[in-house]
Formats: C-alpha cells, sequence, structure tokens
C-alpha cells in the first residue's frame, strides 16, 4: 500500500503577511538593537589618529613652505579662490605664520586625542573640520588616501569610534560600576537606540564608500589598454616622479611574469571586491590582496601615507567576531609559545659558575 503524500497548504494572504513582519522585525533589530563593527571602527579610529599625527609631526619643519605663509600656493591666493565660496578653511582667516601654527597645531591636538579615543563624539567632528581645512589649504599636496579618510570621517561623526582601546571606554566602565538610580532611563534609551541606527547605517556606509571606491577605480582600469594588455604596472614603475628607489622598481618592471600578474590582480581584485565581501573567506582574500597592493605602492611608489590609510580603512569590511577571534588566537598562540619556551630546557638560563679566589686573597694580612 503506497503511503499517501500530504500536499503543502496553500499560502493565504494572512501567512504572507506574518512572514514579512518577522521579516522586518528582524531587519530592524539587526539595525536598531546591536551596534556592528565597533572593533574595526576603534581600529580605524587608532590608525587615522596615528598616521596623521606622524604625517604631521614629519611636515612639521616644512610647514611654513606647504601650508603657511611662504608656501607657493599663498595665503593671498587661497582666499581669492575662495571668495566665491567655493573653498571652505579656517586658514582663510589665517594671516601670520603664528595662525597658520595654530590651526597646524590644533590639528594633531586632535589627532592624538582622536586616537586615544577621549570625548571622540566631540572630537570627531572638531577633526574632521581641521582636517578638512588643512586639505583646503594646499590641495596640490593630497593624495588619495586623504579623500578616502576625509569622506569616512564625515560618516565617523555619527559612528561609536571608541568602543575598544580608549579613554572613553574606560570612562564607560568606572561609570557603570557606579549603580544609580537614572530617572531618565527611558529617555537614555530612547537615545541610545537612535545612536545604534546611526552608527550601523554609518558602518554601511562607509563600507559602500569602499566598494564603489574599488568597484570604480577596477572598472577604470579595465578599460585602458596598458592595463589590458598586462603592461600597466611597468609603465606606472617607470615614472621617475614616483620611484623613490629606482633599483627597487627596476628589479621588478624587469620581472615581465610578475609586471603581468601583478597588473591583472589589481583589477581582478578591485572589481570583484563588492562580491567577496559577502563570504568571510572572500573577505580574507581581498584584505590579504589589498594590503599586498598597498604595501607594493607605499613601497615602490613612495606613497606610504595613502597605502597607510587605505589598509586602515580595509579593516571596515571585517565582523567584530572575526576581530576579536583573531585576538583570542593570538593569545592562545603568544600563551603558547610562553609555554613552550619555559618547558624548554635550551632555553633555561645556565646557573652561575663561583668564580675562583686565590687562597692568598682571603687572607687579611700579609708577610
Amino acid at each position: 500500500m503506497t503511503p499517501t503524500s500530504t500536499a503543502p497548504a496553500p499560502l493565504t494572504l494572512v501567512d504572507v503577511r506574518t512572514r514579512l513582519r518577522d521579516l522586518a522585525d528582524r531587519a530592524v533589530a539587526l539595525v536598531a538593537d546591536r551596534r556592528h563593527g565597533l572593533v574595526a571602527f576603534s581600529l580605524v579610529r587608532i590608525a587615522y589618529g596615528v598616521i596623521l599625527l606622524v604625517d604631521l609631526l614629519v611636515n612639521l619643519p616644512v610647514r611654513h613652505r606647504i601650508w603657511g605663509p611662504d608656501a607657493a600656493y599663498s595665503l593671498e591666493r587661497l582666499r581669492a579662490d575662495g571668495g566665491d565660496g567655493s573653498i571652505l578653511s579656517l586658514y582663510l582667516f589665517a594671516r601670520t605664520a603664528w595662525q597658520t601654527d595654530l590651526i597646524y597645531l590644533a590639528l594633531a591636538v586632535a589627532a592624538a586625542l582622536f586616537a586615544l579615543g577621549w570625548r571622540t563624539r566631540v572630537v570627531t567632528p572638531v577633526l574632521f573640520v581641521l582636517l578638512w581645512s588643512w586639505h583646503e589649504r594646499n590641495p596640490f599636496v593630497t593624495n588619495g588616501g586623504d579623500n578616502i579618510m576625509r569622506i569616512l570621517l564625515l560618516y565617523m561623526c555619527v559612528a561609536h569610534v571608541s568602543a575598544y582601546v580608549s579613554l572613553d571606554a574606560r570612562r564607560a566602565r568606572r561609570e557603570a560600576r557606579t549603580d544609580r538610580y537614572d530617572a531618565l532611563a527611558a529617555h537614555r534609551a530612547t537615545r541610545r537606540q537612535l545612536a545604534t541606527i546611526l552608527h550601523n547605517a554609518a558602518l554601511v556606509a562607509c563600507v559602500a564608500q569602499l566598494c564603489v571606491l574599488y568597484g570604480a577605480s577596477g572598472l577604470f582600469k579595465a578599460q585602458g589598454e596598458v592595463w589590458q594588455e598586462g603592461t600597466a604596472v611597468y609603465y606606472i614603475l617607470r615614472v621617475a616622479d614616483y620611484s623613490p628607489w629606482p633599483e627597487l622598481s627596476q628589479a621588478v618592471y624587469t620581472v615581465p611574469l610578475l609586471v603581468t600578474l601583478a597588473t591583472y590582480a589589481a583589477v581582478v581584485v578591485q572589481i570583484a571586491f563588492p562580491f567577496l565581501l559577502l563570504r568571510p573567506v572572500g573577505r580574507h582574500v581581498a584584505f590579504v590582496a589589498l594590503v599586498g597592493m598597498h604595501v607594493s605602492i607605499g613601497f615602490l611608489m613612495g606613497l606610504p601615507v595613502f597605502s597607510a590609510f587605505m589598509i586602515a580603512s580595509d579593516l571596515l569590511v571585517f565582523t567584530d567576531r572575526e576581530l576579536l577571534g583573531l585576538r583570542e588566537r593570538v593569545r592562545v598562540q603568544v600563551a603558547h609559545l610562553r609555554r613552550s619556551a619555559a618547558r624548554d630546557p635550551g632555553t633555561a638560563r645556565p646557573e652561575p659558575t663561583p668564580a675562583r679566589v686565590p687562597v692568598g686573597a682571603l687572607t687579611t694580612e700579609t708577610a
């Protein structure tokens, strides 16, 4: 006797509404109940602050020739170009060297506070204004890394960027230990939920910006003849203005296979970047490939600041679980290495051998 199979009941309008409502509830919970990318934002905050501070310190001796009154793009020219409101910069109000130094110093202080994670709700927009003013003062010395940092920093103004390794996190833990009644608890909960939504929206905007950046860059490269032929890297490394170490560049562009692989890999990775983010393995592959590309650009083309900003920005593609899991694995490996070193007798410090003292040295009197 053949068992009869029961046909599934057709979906009714009520079932469809219920499923759509459940899907909407999960989407709202995903956006409003938990903040994502807290570890990544914290790492990007530290990297941005440190890189910017180092860049300011390196250029400190020549600041007047680049951004001060002695610059080729003078303050008078800046005010003339920005008279129609097309340029927004605090340097428009500077007249003397000490005033430009004051803005420069304020930017350095803001970068340091940003890296330390002190009052980031206030420091982040202040840093953005000062950074914008600095870039607008002399746009001829900026690069793509400066642009992407400025864009992402704008989104980070509404993100929680100090959840880890920051003075804000330390203060929050200290305040959490004080058990006190809060009459405005409901109001604070609503405000926190709104802040969570803005934070997650900022994360999505940052990742979307990276996707547009790499995707557009890859598509534009694919339209170029030298990129299609696999020779673009050869011509890039032959540009004298971007060859701080000509011998090293020559060692690379004289290897045809290496040039071809690097050219095609740059195009493929950048075009595939938005799709690689859909899976954890893809994110890891994309990050490793982009780090290799940016490190090569930093060394071979003499653009270390650009490369550092781009590598730091790429950290935003990782989830908190991935980054915290990586930290835990590193801790386990370090602890394992320490235990292995402690058990290895070859690494133990030998016992000191007592020095031989002459017998005559032990006497207190001489004949």
